[in-house]
């Protein structure tokens, strides 16, 4: 079953808003090693996102692509912010 259909599923029994935002997968992602890493964690999890469906759901690449991007932009995050306390000591040292 493709996510859509599924979404239209659950949509029928009001499991799902009319709206569902979280991210597809891009192919890059599928070959991710991290991505993978998530995927392998919780592909037999039940997950409830209750700001996106009632209830609870198998485990989706959404869910992936969500933790994965979270991760890579808290990670982006702390490498801008070690960059910049970096160039600050040598700036300093100067």
């Amino acid at each position: 079953m493709t996510r859509e259909a599924m979404i239209e599923m659950r949509k029928d029994y009001g499991m799902v808003p009319a709206t569902f935002h979280y991210q597809d997968p891009s192919a890059e992602m599928y070959a991710d090693p991290l991505w993978l890493a998530i995927w392998n964690e919780i592909k037999t999890w039940d997950i409830n996102v209750p700001t996106e469906y009632a209830g609870y759901m198998s485990a989706t690449g959404n869910h992936v692509t969500a933790i994965f991007l979270a991760m890579r932009e808290q990670a982006v995050a702390e490498t801008k912010k070690q960059l910049a306390a970096n160039e600050f000591r040598y700036m300093r040292s100067e």
